[in-house]
């Protein structure tokens, strides 16, 4: 399915700044490689939680439920696949949960999964839990890099519009990437903010000859819920 989606995509694929008017509500973020918000579960467990638009719904991690001693009434347990090879065990909570993002946002999980998992192991053990693209879904927002902040409008004047495709929870926008070879590659990529930097897909560069590149250098293995995995500079 095709849709119009504002500007706002680009600002965060380029770090763009742009002014907005009519800003109707500011949350403050902290940026290391991912956006870091503060964000209290059920109005007392206090966490780190990272915006992670690649992943649709509400994430808990394992060990930050047991020490604050979150409980659950009613879950299912089930696998999870992702960035990787193999899938995480994970548990499905069916209760509903109320979560403050900075004391500004209120939510439920009525409508969206609370899934608890060793999210500490996938992005580090700092962080309590992730945001998933549907925390904000919806209002309008811009997610401004410079200002350390998602600004929320409903002024959309000034901004241009580009082609955005929705599909199974994921946004797909087309863009090109300039290789250092001057080669450029164009397809569609993933609008993910929990990934602090830009992915090629493992059958496309093996195909495309970038494999082969004998200027690549191998880096430590990294991934998300599917495990690790291998990757080249």
């Amino acid at each position: 399915m095709q849709k119009n989606t504002i500007l706002q995509l680009v600002v965060f694929l380029l770090f763009t700044h742009i002014a907005v008017s009519q800003v109707t509500t500011t949350i403050p973020f902290t940026y290391h490689g991912h956006l870091y918000f503060n964000v209290t579960v059920n109005n007392k467990h206090k966490g780190s939680f990272v915006f992670d638009t690649g992943a649709p719904d509400f994430y808990l991690d394992t060990f930050f439920c047991e020490t604050d001693a979150i409980k659950f009434t009613n879950t299912v347990t089930s696998k999870l696949g992702g960035v990787g090879n193999e899938q995480s065990h994970i548990e499905i909570v069916k209760d509903t949960l109320t979560y403050t993002v900075y004391n500004s946002l209120v939510n439920t999980n009525s409508n969206i999964f609370t899934i608890v998992l060793d999210v500490k192991n996938i992005l580090g053990k700092q962080i309590d839990g992730i945001l998933g693209l549907s925390t904000f879904s919806k209002q309008m927002y811009v997610i401004d890099y410079m200002a350390s902040a998602i600004q929320f409008t409903n002024n959309v004047s000034g901004y241009e519009y580009i082609n955005a495709r929705f599909e199974a929870n994921r946004i797909f926008v087309p863009m090109e990437v300039t290789l250092q070879n001057g080669r450029t590659i164009k397809g569609e990529f993933v609008v993910d903010t929990g990934s602090p930097s830009t992915v090629l897909n493992s059958s496309f560069y093996k195909e495309d000859g970038i494999y082969n590149n004998k200027k690549k250098t191998k880096y430590y293995s990294r991934g998300g819920v599917g495990g690790k995995t291998e990757g080249y500079d």
